[in-house]
Formats: C-alpha cells, sequence, structure tokens
C-alpha cells in the first residue's frame, strides 16, 4: 500500500531482493520522515519506501549484483577491473567479507567528521578491491541540471559550516576554495 502514490507504508515493497536484511531494516528505522509542514502526511514512514529513494536503488542494484556475485556491469560502467571486491553500503557491511572494512571506514569518518554534534556523513557505496579503493555518493537529479540544490544547508543546521574548518585545514582544497565552492560540497558530501 503507497500514500499519494509517493512512498510505501512498507519500505520492503520498494526493495527487490533480501528485503529482510538486517542493514535494509537499521536504514529504514533511522532515516525516516518526520513531520515538518511539508510531509506530515508520510510522518514515520521510511525514506526507502518513497518510489524516488536514492537508497532503494543503491540498495537494489548494488545488493544484487553481490548477490550474483558478477561486478562486470559495474566494472564495465567505472572502466575498471574490481578484483575480490569488498562492499559497504551507507558505511555498513553486509556480508562477511566485508566486516573489517566497515570499522575502518568508519574510524577513519569518525576522525574527520565525527568531532561535531549531529549526524556524521554517510557515503552511499565504498568498495575496496585488490587495486582500487572507491567512493562512491549517489544522487537523484534531472538531466543537464548542474545540482547545486545539494549543498543548500538546512536553516536550523550549522554543521557543514562548522566542519568547513576541519575539513581546510589541511588545505585539501588549491584554487576552487570555501565553502560555497563545488570541490568541497562534494567532498563534505562523501567525507
Amino acid at each position: 500500500m503507497m500514500i499519494n502514490n509517493n512512498v510505501y507504508k512498507d519500505y520492503r515493497d520498494n526493495i527487490l531482493v533480501d528485503k529482510d536484511n538486517p542493514v535494509l531494516a537499521f536504514k529504514a528505522n533511522r532515516d525516516r520522515y518526520f513531520k515538518n509542514g511539508k510531509q506530515d502526511i508520510y510522518a514515520g514512514l521510511a525514506h526507502l519506501g518513497s518510489i524516488n529513494s536514492e537508497d532503494a536503488i543503491t540498495w537494489n542494484l548494488i545488493r544484487s549484483l553481490s548477490l550474483s556475485k558478477d561486478f562486470s556491469s559495474l566494472e564495465d560502467l567505472l572502466g575498471l577491473k574490481l578484483p575480490n571486491p569488498k562492499i559497504l553500503l551507507w558505511t555498513l557491511s553486509f556480508d562477511d567479507e566485508s566486516n573489517g572494512l566497515q570499522y575502518l571506514v568508519g574510524s577513519t569518518i569518525r576522525e574527520i567528521d565525527g568531532k561535531h554534534k549531529g549526524q556524521i556523513t554517510e557515503p552511499d557505496i565504498v568498495i575496496e578491491s585488490d587495486s582500487y579503493f572507491i567512493v562512491f555518493e549517489c544522487k537523484l537529479g534531472e538531466t543537464n541540471k548542474f545540482p547545486n540544490h545539494l549543498w543548500e544547508s538546512a536553516t536550523n543546521s550549522n554543521g557543514p559550516k562548522t566542519r568547513e574548518k576541519d575539513y581546510f585545514k589541511d588545505k585539501l582544497f588549491t584554487g576552487n576554495s570555501g565553502y560555497d565552492s563545488d570541490s568541497y560540497q562534494l567532498f563534505r558530501m562523501v567525507f
């Protein structure tokens, strides 16, 4: 059952594979709609239940590839070979092969972003193979439209601005730098 043809009451109706995985249940329980005057009708429902959920698309794609143990389509898309991939979704391991990676990535992110109040960043997909370490931030957008709306900070949050000082302390961004720069905002979404 859906509300307004937009959000499934049970997020699992929006999931194609491994619907009862504990990682998916954790994500659904943590990331929910809340009353904010704009989407009150969905309050309490999981974001994963939205027909526009980037996380549902991410899960359906990556978990399908993982279960089939065939990453050739992703390798073709990236133009890279990914021997022995270990994969995290939202910094969480959904199989025994990636458990160690979960703790390594988690401790690294806490070092960079964990000093400040509020939720810390979580890359959507992390892949470590014998040859590469790849981090993805998945965003839905519109064709031929630059996604600058992604860096608009919520009016009740000063977290991104506060974190800017930590991110720039090692002069990670030269030339295109500062809070409003594209490079900083993309970096902020990942780390």
